[in-house]
């Protein structure tokens, strides 16, 4: 059993900071955990999860929003912990529940933000770095460009949200500094950094709604394509915003359960190996006539239309075929980057797709 929330009960004298230190309701807490059995699951982040809001003397701190579980959720997940993060918007701070340590993170892949395409810094960028002359064949040089292209674009896109302040982990992060100092600080002397503390809170919510209008104007090109509200499409970007499809853990196929990331590299190479490896009973089998003239064949008019070779309209329809705003590949380039950047880089692009096929 596992049990995730505002307990609005403190239970020991370091949980709270401010008011009376009397703690009503202590022991039936106490006792009410001892009859289910229930241990406190470790927390990283703040200390304290609510605040009233209020200045000077009246001011309180505690830390209300815990996580208990049984022995038995225990043994099924042995590496759970809370994360705490800073007190914001609300007079609680959110707190997220881990049951698996992520022990390697990848590095994320630089990808093209497609909100700067249409400012005139990018297109100079793009414009630029396309008439450089390089040696090799058109693929090559093609991927040459586009590798240089998306490097000075990232960088002009984050030195874009420095200068106009459009970060959303640097509001985190000094929210939760100045809450990590309250601990360190006693009864008699926190007063002055309690006002500190709101003080920069409400800075960083000013900032904060800075930033919200902001992505709210970012993802409206993608609410116009969608044909959608723009209020509930944006509350969902922003309540999804953070979800990653990530395997946690995965079943072997003796049955054991793998949750490191080369274990789990592992199960599904192997599993895929398997899934593809070729059958010798498959491949002795010989399929009947009567069934093979049920099995539908290409007529002559559809074998010359696959024998035909492409062409650049081909190429240039099969491009503006594509979503623009969808996760991009490998490359971290979107396809709408090609869509914009078409009128710059299109001949080239053609180029290399027809020297392709024709090699």
């Amino acid at each position: 059993m596992l049990m995730l929330g505002d307990f609005n009960q403190v239970e020991y004298h370091n949980q709270k900071l401010g008011g009376s230190q009397n703690i009503m309701g202590k022991e039936k807490f106490m006792l009410w955990r001892q009859k289910w059995q229930l241990v406190d699951i470790p927390f990283h982040g703040v200390n304290f999860t609510w605040c009233n809001n209020r200045t000077n003397k009246e001011c309180i701190y505690e830390r209300l929003d815990r996580g208990y579980a049984t022995d038995e959720w225990y043994q099924m997940f042995p590496e759970a912990s809370i994360l705490n993060l800073p007190i914001l918007v609300s007079d609680h701070s959110p707190i997220i529940l881990e049951t698996v340590i992520d022990k390697k993170k990848k590095g994320r892949v630089r990808k093209i933000e497609s909100w700067c395409l249409d400012m005139d810094k990018p297109k100079e960028t793009v414009a630029i770095n396309w008439k450089v002359e390089l040696d090799g064949s058109p693929m090559y040089k093609c991927s040459r460009k586009l590798q240089k292209i998306k490097y000075d674009l990232f960088t002009r896109c984050k030195e874009f949200q420095m200068a106009n302040n459009i970060l959303w982990d640097d509001i985190m992060d000094i929210c939760d500094n100045n809450q990590q100092q309250l601990q360190k600080y006693t009864q008699q002397n926190i007063l002055e950094n309690i006002r500190q503390e709101r003080k920069t809170r409400e800075e960083c919510f000013d900032k904060a709604l800075i930033k919200l209008a902001y992505w709210k104007q970012r993802a409206k090109g993608k609410w116009i394509v969608l044909g959608d509200s723009n209020t509930s499409f944006f509350f969902r970007c922003a309540k999804h915003r953070k979800t990653r499809n990530a395997i946690k853990m995965i079943q072997s196929d003796d049955g054991n359960w793998v949750s490191d990331s080369d274990g789990i590299k592992n199960v599904v190479c192997k599993y895929f190996k398997n899934l593809f490896k070729a059958d010798e009973c498959v491949e002795s089998m010989r399929i009947p006539d009567e069934v093979r003239n049920l099995i539908p064949k290409l007529d002559s008019q559809q074998i010359a239309r696959l024998d035909e070779k492409f062409t650049k309209q081909d190429v240039k329809t099969t491009v503006f075929q594509m979503s623009g705003l969808k996760a991009p590949g490998p490359d971290g380039i979107p396809a709408i980057f090609y869509h914009k950047a078409w009128g710059i880089i299109g001949k080239d692009i053609t180029e290399a797709v027809l020297h392709f096929f024709r090699t």
